[in-house]
Parts: C-alpha cells; sequence; structure tokens
C-alpha cells in the first residue's frame, strides 16, 4: 500500500487489473477533496455525494480501458467539476426565489426580525442569486475564490484552464455582481424616498 502514495502508474496498473484495493484507495485519499469541490459549485451536500459516487462507479466500470494523460487528481477534480455543472443544467440552472417573492416574504417574516437585520438578509440573499446567475464556469471559478479562498494559479489547476482564463471568469464575475448591486441599490434608494 505504501508504494501507491509515490508510484500513480504502480496504482493505475492495479486499478486497471481489478484490484478493489486500488479504486478504494483513491477513493479514501480523495473523497473529502472532492465533495469539498462539488460542494462549492452545488451548494448540496447529498447530491455532491451522489456525483462523487458515481464517478468512481463509472471508473471501475471502465477500469480495464482507462488511459490517464493527467495526473489523477486532476482528472477526478475535472470529473467533479463537469458533473456537477451538468447537474446544475439538469436541474434547471437555480431554483431561488424571485424577487418579487422575496419583497413579499420580507414583510410576512417581519414579525421577528429588526428591519436592520431584515434587510441584511435581504442583501444577502440578492447576492446569492446573482452567483447563482452567473455562467457555471465564471461561477465555480468566483465560488472557489470568494469561499475556499484559493489562487488562481490553484483554480487553474482544480478546473483544468489556465489561469488567464481563471482571470477572465473573475473579472466577468465581478462585472455582473456589480452591475446587479448597483440596479439593487438604486432600486433601494428610490424605495426608500
Amino acid at each position: 500500500m505504501s508504494e501507491w502514495l509515490d508510484d500513480e502508474d504502480f496504482l493505475l496498473r492495479r486499478l486497471s487489473s481489478g484490484d478493489a484495493q486500488a479504486i478504494d484507495f483513491l477513493f479514501k485519499k480523495y473523497y473529502a477533496e472532492m465533495l469539498r469541490l462539488s460542494y462549492t459549485v452545488l451548494k448540496n451536500r447529498e447530491a455532491g455525494k451522489d456525483i462523487i459516487q458515481d464517478i468512481f462507479i463509472a471508473i471501475w466500470e471502465k477500469r480495464a480501458s482507462l488511459h490517464f494523460s493527467k495526473p489523477i487528481k486532476a482528472y477526478l477534480f475535472r470529473a467533479v467539476i463537469n458533473r456537477s455543472l451538468n447537474y446544475l443544467r439538469d436541474q434547471g440552472k437555480t431554483k431561488m426565489l424571485p424577487l418579487e417573492k422575496m419583497e413579499a416574504g420580507r414583510h410576512a417574516s417581519s414579525a421577528g426580525l429588526s428591519s436592520e437585520k431584515l434587510e441584511e438578509k435581504e442583501l444577502e440573499q440578492f447576492i446569492l442569486r446573482l452567483i447563482h446567475r452567473l455562467p457555471p464556469q465564471c461561477r465555480v471559478a468566483f465560488e472557489l475564490s470568494r469561499h475556499q479562498q484559493m489562487s488562481n494559479k490553484e483554480i487553474a489547476a482544480y478546473m483544468d484552464i489556465s489561469v488567464k482564463a481563471v482571470e477572465k471568469h473573475m473579472a466577468r464575475a465581478l462585472k455582473q455582481l456589480r452591475k446587479g448591486l448597483e440596479a439593487y441599490l438604486k432600486r433601494l434608494f428610490l424605495f426608500c424616498w
């Protein structure tokens, strides 16, 4: 087993020959990181668990014909991102409340919260909606940067894209968030007058 830690080729040979310990080793080694990555994209732990399980099942089923051109860790993380984005696409992208319903709910739930806390909660929900509206790759890059505190280089490695592409995704995300918040604040300002 200690050989597996140092020699990825050995691990992959064992896997392709049908050694169940090899897939078990991969699962134990990368599961927690893969789940964090999936949660960053989906915000749904159970769906992330299912996606990771599906990835390992697919690897096991195709073990004899798999050939990795990259390190297995990069392959696994790329698979998590792709399957998580596909899951979002298949789920209809987002299930957040429309702004009108959110504002209507604001008045109904105001009994237990102070006005300031309610406004803070509303702004937080609005920002989450803006983030969920970002294009999938852009959203993943943004969330890895802001919530996982990853550098652009680390994000590029996770997403298997160039650092320049990460920078473009970040610039796009910040521009769209700024634009959305600007509109929200103007509407809030007009509403208060």
